[in-house]
């Protein structure tokens, strides 16, 4: 008999089947719940064999290379087994060591599969147990191994039909190693595992308790301390590391939810040196990539793909969970469905262009899981042109540039970019640059459109010509002003417009004051500077109408008074024929610039140069004789100014009124006759001479008067 570390004693020796049958038969003596004896089903593997006994619980045996590992030393026992606390009560099961139901009730066993799977990586082989409790939880036990490995694996599954809060799960085994009873015992962090170790057999032996599911507690210890730690439900953590009557356990808390899913697996294993298994889950129950990772299109030119992955798994395809992720490239891809198995078709959205690596893991319903990679280059496919700026107000015949930018499918930047094409719907002209020239009226809204010749993709902004009315810049003006001499001023102006002051037009009009002036420049742009000529004297109101290009205008005006300036004199009439000695009246009439009358009239001074006389009224008085013409002169003296006219005597023979006579005639008596006649003349009768003489007959005659105007009686 051996010594453990609590005073008790166990045996170390090899026991015989007998032994363990007498032990089995000490639990029924003890009134111990039992459950019906079934078959016990062995995993026949090298170096490992496992026999699941499908009585008391559920305990299992292990043998290495043939040897027993857990105590008692006979096929149909093992004091290795499992206990579950939740609901205030505990179910596990009794071995030949354990001094009775490693909990309160026994577990009880529904069912336990014949041997599954050939033993191989891809197909191991494995035993299901399902052990029974209250009719509420429900424990599945599975046990896999490789043939070659120099582990197993255990799964435990748990199904609940309520909620329970603060579950314990424990898993205990009497170490036996290589056939002894005793060992050291240590936990070795390196694979979150206990080991129970005997160099005294040999070369130093290792009997491991490896997890995979990291457990809650731990405890190495003498084997009957053990038994009674899982019965208080607690373990601590510690570790006997003397030579010791060994036994290792683990513990897992958790909480059950009613049709939920819970799972703790755990590794046994042996070798030559501790953690002599990882605890990594192993291969095969890590869930495979049975269709890799794919995506469709691939390269995209949209903004999306379809990916789709299938894996496969022991728990059942149904069972998977496929999550999505970007493992390089871009940021900010998001899928359709994630998380779930749906998501085995899931659909990414991009972002922005690149190359992008998607990993989907697969997990299964115990959190393992596999990967899979696939690459997309999502390539920048031409969507959009933003035309900047996107509408704008020009002036007519002004300029305004515009910019293009080809964007992709997620509105980022095309890099290159392209040369586009420039075209504008109306109100002027644009060139391949995109400078827009305004014509010279307004309108619009105008479409100005560019457009990416390689992907025929276009963009749109707008412009308006907006026109003003112009402005004076410069009020309308007269040079001189008033115009006190001449018929002319010089007329100036100056606008201004959004469409440029070479593009006004400047039209003149008298708007009050006499009428007939004349602008030698108007309806132009040059007649901003024109000379009004004017007709009359007067006050002028001359208005300017300042017009653009588009008929919009401004007007300007200045008053220009014209004053009358003595210019001419004219005499009427302009020429005379007078007869001698007549009389002639002439008048005078000072006239302005325009030929118009001075509203003032001079006395003006009279002068002929011969023919007759002229008094200060102007009335001409001929002379007796005839001439001319003669220059009648009327000067004013104010201005020195002088008018003239001709005058001519006319000096026309004269005739006879009444014919010669003579009484007596015959002259019988005496020696006198009294001659009479009568002339008549231009110059008047009383200007003529008579001059009597005997142009036949006797000479000597003689007359009282002749050569006188007397003379015409004689």
């Amino acid at each position: 008999m051996g010594s453990t570390d609590d005073g008790t004693t166990h045996s170390a020796r090899r026991y015989s089947g007998a032994a363990g049958a007498l032990c089995l038969l000490s639990l029924v003596v003890l009134g111990l719940p039992a459950t019906a004896t079934g078959s016990t089903t062995t995993i026949p593997g090298a170096p490992m064999t496992l026999i699941l006994l499908d009585t008391q619980g559920g305990r299992h045996q292990i043998k290495w290379n043939g040897t027993r590992e857990v105590y008692p030393n006979n096929d149909l026992n093992g004091d290795s087994g499992i206990t579950l606390f939740f609901n205030g009560t505990s179910y596990g099961f009794s071995g030949s060591a354990t001094t009775g139901t490693v909990g309160a009730n026994v577990f009880g066993i529904s069912s336990q599969s014949a041997l599954l799977g050939s033993g191989t990586a891809a197909d191991p082989w494995r035993v299901v147990t399902t052990l029974t409790t209250d009719g509420t939880v429900t424990v599945t036990q599975t046990a896999y191994y490789v043939n070659g490995d120099n582990y197993a694996t255990f799964k435990w599954t748990f199904a609940s039909t309520a909620n329970y809060n603060g579950v314990k799960f424990f898993h205990g085994a009497d170490a036996f190693p290589q056939a002894q009873d005793n060992g050291y015992g240590a936990y070795n962090a390196a694979c979150n595992g206990l080991s129970a170790s005997a160099p005294q057999v040999g070369p130093n032996f290792f009997e491991e308790f490896i997890p995979v599911t990291a457990p809650s507690a731990y405890r190495e210890t003498v084997y009957n301390t053990g038994w009674s730690a899982i019965r208080s439900g607690t373990l601590n953590d510690t570790v006997n590391t003397a030579w010791h009557d060994a036994w290792l356990g683990f513990e897992w808390d958790f909480n059950l939810a009613a049709g939920g899913y819970e799972s703790i697996f755990q590794k046994v294993a042996f070798g030559g040196s501790a953690c002599s298994a990882s605890g990594a889950p192993p291969p095969y129950l890590v869930p495979s990539i049975a269709s890799a990772a794919a995506a469709s299109p691939n390269p995209a030119l949209g903004t999306t793909t379809d990916l789709s992955v299938l894996g496969a798994d022991d728990g059942g395809e149904a069972n998977l969970t496929y999550t999505w992720a970007v493992t390089a490239g871009p940021s900010g891809a998001t899928f359709s469905a994630n998380g779930t198995n749906a998501a085995k078709d899931s659909t990414a959205t991009f972002t922005q262009a690149g190359t992008y690596t998607f990993q989907v893991t697969v997990t299964d319903q115990d959190g393992f899981s596999t990967t899979s990679q696939v690459t997309v280059d999502v390539q920048q496919s031409p969507t959009s042109v933003t035309v900047s700026p996107a509408s704008a107000t020009v002036d007519p015949n002004a300029t305004q540039a515009f910019t293009a930018t080809l964007y992709d499918q997620f509105g980022d930047v095309v890099a290159p970019q392209p040369t586009f094409a420039w075209l504008v719907s109306g109100g002027g002209t644009i060139d391949a640059s995109g400078l827009f020239t305004a014509g010279g009226l307004g309108g619009g809204p105008f479409t100005v459109t560019a457009t990416d010749p390689g992907s025929g993709v276009q963009g749109t902004a707008s412009v308006t010509i907006q026109n003003d009315a112009p402005a004076i810049a410069i009020a309308a003006a007269a040079s001189p002003d008033p115009v006190t001499t001449g018929t002319t001023t010089d007329l100036t102006v100056l606008g201004a417009d959004d469409g440029g002051e070479a593009n006004l037009t400047y039209t003149w009009a008298v708007t009050a004051g006499p009428n007939g002036a004349t602008f030698n420049a108007n309806g132009t742009n040059a007649a901003k500077a024109s000379t009004a000529t004017f007709t009359q004297a007067g006050t002028y109101t001359v208005q300017v109408t300042v017009t653009d290009q588009d008929g919009l205008t401004v007007t300007s005006q200045v008053v220009v008074p014209v004053e009358q300036e003595a210019s001419s004199v004219t005499v009427s009439p302009a020429s005379a024929t007078v007869d001698p000695n007549a009389t002639q009246a002439f008048t005078a009439t000072l006239e302005d610039q325009f030929g118009d009358p001075m509203a003032s009239q001079p006395a003006f001074a009279w002068m002929v140069s011969g023919g007759g006389t002229i008094d200060a009224a102007g009335l001409f008085t001929a002379g007796g004789s005839g001439g001319g013409p003669f220059t009648v002169t009327a000067t004013d003296a104010g201005s020195g100014l002088q008018g003239t006219a001709s005058v001519t005597i006319q000096n026309d023979a004269p005739t006879i009124a009444v014919a010669a006579a003579a009484s007596p005639n015959p002259v019988t008596t005496g020696t006198t006759t009294s001659l009479s006649v009568l002339g008549a003349d231009d110059g008047g009768e009383a200007n003529l001479a008579y001059t009597w003489a005997v142009t036949a007959g006797p000479g000597g005659a003689t007359f009282s008067a002749n050569g006188t105007n007397a003379a015409k009686s004689s």
